[in-house]
């Protein structure tokens, strides 16, 4: 029996993003999935693991996994992260995402891309928490934006 899982629950409704804020204290088995994924570390830490690697994830941090990556998380105090899946279906014909792997999964305060990553997904939260008129368009923009 395999030691992880195809993740199949926690899925992208079409072309709008799975959205969760309210991760505390995460533990998730071994998983893999169709989806990129974004973590953000709102307060706390929590270790995430990538072919059999630790990254330990602390305040501010963000870690991405590419469609088809194993990967886990383990709680060893209090913490919030957020999570995101963007389904990568619609961009196949332009880049094969499940080929690409990053250099490092990490994106910390050090990295030139963190300021956007991070202005993007604030934005997608203060887009999901007051869901006004026309929110999920604005959320499928800055999706876009992101990939």
């Amino acid at each position: 029996m395999a030691d992880f899982l195809f993740e199949k629950e926690h899925k992208p409704q079409g072309s709008f993003p799975y959205i969760e804020f309210s991760n505390k204290n995460l533990t998730y088995i071994s998983h893999y999935h169709e989806e990129i994924e974004i973590a953000y570390v709102e307060h706390g830490r929590i270790s995430a693991y990538a072919a059999s690697s630790e990254i330990p994830l602390s305040q501010g941090d963000i870690c991405i996994f590419m469609p088809g990556e194993i990967h886990n998380f383990i709680s060893a105090e209090d913490n919030n992260i957020y999570i995101f899946k963007i389904r990568t279906r619609t961009y196949a014909e332009k880049i094969n995402f499940e080929k690409i792997r990053l250099s490092s999964n990490k994106i910390t305060a050090c990295d030139v891309c963190y300021e956007d990553i991070l202005n993007i997904i604030q934005n997608i939260h203060s887009e999901y928490t007051k869901k006004e008129k026309g929110y999920e368009f604005s959320i499928r923009a800055l999706k876009n934006s992101l990939i």
